[in-house]
């Protein structure tokens, strides 16, 4: 017992000594060099690299149990003594390598597929030297050998959670609080099973996770980054494999879907909805679990705990599984359930009418690929225009197809030039994006949902558009001085987040 309260405490002290260190060391090197994007809750800057804390936290804590635990006698009695020299230093070597996969995205922003290349090899690395699921027990079929399905089904669970738990890090200490949760389950299961080596590996992530999530609860100070949590989800998903495995059969069985069943709902719903709305499953959006609890009204502290409530109830689904084995599959329909419900409460369309959206599939797939192919032309489409007034046209035409309600350009003196959709009903204007370039100003102000969805790709284009639109507007000048300062000047863009009153005369210029 002191060895674990050892345990947990060092990570907590060592994560909070990192994380301290991280905040308070008066630089600005540990901020991430990602842009902004549109689906960010916070629109101050915050430091993303949590995850340092984290990972060191925990590496550090295991390091001091092996060399505690390995001057004990290597008997039966110290299990944890003998699987150290077994699948620890491949789950070590592992997590290090996962981890600066995530440092480098988070530094340097890498692109997408280098990302998946660098989780796709860890987990091939991780699979094939000590955590593939060669068994599996399902419900009614009983105990199934995988056969040559058992490599890659394992490579997918790992790379699945790992995504699964970086798109859920969308707002103040969930991530890192749903974690906590799903750990704790396994905690629970590794004590009733006196797994020694789960206990000791879930204490020690526990206590890394508390010294981040006591800085990262709202308001967050930092974010643990893509370091952080693609770490985490590599933990929890070769933990559940190495801490569920049936130890009579070597058969794992459906209980490490349901103890992480919020992260994998979340993420198998959200390539759902993007296919029926014709977006790409790798299109990051704002439509996700708790932002959706955000647009019903609830504060972010509050839709945190709806959402730690949820995560807390497929962990006691798990924990119930596997304190009675016989309703096993009452249990795995009982989590079904507890997910269709949730997804209900959250008032998706999809779930509330999927045959109308089914319907509507076609229709939206036609109105975004319009959209993309003409952001993306945009210069062969302003390049057409003649004059100033035509250009300003033709980029209201844009701005109406982008769902833009009203815009201002500034460049000297203001160009008045607004599009207003038509309303049956008024909406808050909510957002507002505001680039600066040189002596150029535009202001694009959008309903508050407009942006939910497909909001990456949308603030690409949009900034592809805005360049492309003052790159024009200087055609138009005769001071070559001013155009060239222009066109060499950077182009910024920031967010606001203040109300924004919809005009009552309505102007189709």
């Amino acid at each position: 017992m002191n060895t674990f309260l050892f345990v947990f405490v060092i990570a907590l002290l060592v994560s909070t000594t990192f994380i301290l260190f991280l905040l308070y060391s008066g630089s600005g090197r540990f901020f991430t060099k990602q842009q902004s994007s549109l689906r960010d809750s916070h629109i101050q800057k915050i430091p993303r690299l949590g995850g340092v804390g984290i990972t060191l936290g925990f590496l550090v804590t295991i390091s001091l149990a092996y060399s505690l635990i390995g001057r004990l006698p290597n008997s039966p009695e110290n299990p944890l003594s003998l699987a150290l020299q077994g699948p620890l230093i491949v789950f070590l070597i592992g997590g290090f390598a996962i981890f600066l996969v995530g440092l480098a995205d988070d530094l340097w922003n890498i692109r997408i597929r280098y990302k998946l290349l660098g989780q796709i090899l860890v987990a091939v690395f991780v699979s094939w030297f000590a955590f593939s699921i060669e068994k599996i027990d399902l419900p009614v079929y009983g105990t199934q050998e995988l056969g040559f399905l058992g490599f890659p089904i394992t490579v997918f669970w790992i790379v699945g959670v790992m995504n699964a738990l970086n798109l859920i890090d969308g707002l103040d200490g969930l991530a890192s609080g749903v974690s906590m949760i799903a750990l704790a389950g396994l905690l629970i299961i590794s004590v009733i099973q006196v797994n020694v080596v789960i206990i000791v590996f879930s204490l020690a992530l526990i206590g890394a996770i508390l010294g981040f999530w006591l800085f990262n609860r709202h308001p967050a100070s930092i974010f643990m980054g893509d370091s952080g949590s693609l770490f985490l989800g590599y933990c929890l998903s070769t933990l559940s494999i190495w801490g569920m495995s049936n130890t009579e059969t070597n058969a794992v069985n459906l209980l490490p879907i349901v103890l992480l069943g919020l992260p994998i709902l979340d993420t198998l719903f959200s390539f759902f909805r993007r296919y029926i709305q014709g977006i790409p499953f790798y299109s990051a959006d704002r439509d996700h679990m708790h932002h959706r609890l955000l647009a019903k009204g609830y504060s972010i502290p509050q839709s945190v705990l709806v959402m730690y409530l949820i995560a807390a109830g497929f962990s006691l689904l798990a924990l119930a599984v596997y304190w009675q084995p016989s309703w096993y599959l009452v249990m795995c329909l009982a989590a079904i359930l507890l997910g269709y419900f949730s997804l209900l409460f959250m008032e998706y369309k999809e779930i509330k009418a999927p045959f109308k959206m089914m319907k509507e599939t076609a229709i939206l797939k036609r109105q975004r690929s319009f959209v993309n192919a003409l952001s993306e032309h945009i210069d062969v489409f302003f390049e057409k225009d003649t004059s100033l007034e035509d250009l300003l046209k033709s980029f209201s035409f844009w701005a109406s197809q982008m769902k833009i309600v009203s815009y201002s350009i500034e460049a000297g003196k203001k160009l008045n030039s607004h599009y207003h959709e038509p309303l049956s009903v008024k909406k808050s204007i909510s957002r507002q994006l505001v680039y600066d370039k040189a002596q150029i100003r535009v202001t694009l102000n959008f309903y508050a949902d407009e942006l939910d969805v497909d909001s990456d790709v949308k603030g690409m284009l949009m900034d592809r558009v805005i360049q492309e639109l003052i790159k024009n507007i200087c055609r138009f000048s005769e001071d070559e001085t001013e155009i060239k300062n222009t066109i060499s000047a950077p182009l910024r863009r920031k967010e606001t987040t203040e109300h924004i009153a919809v005009p009552d005369s309505l102007d189709y210029n």
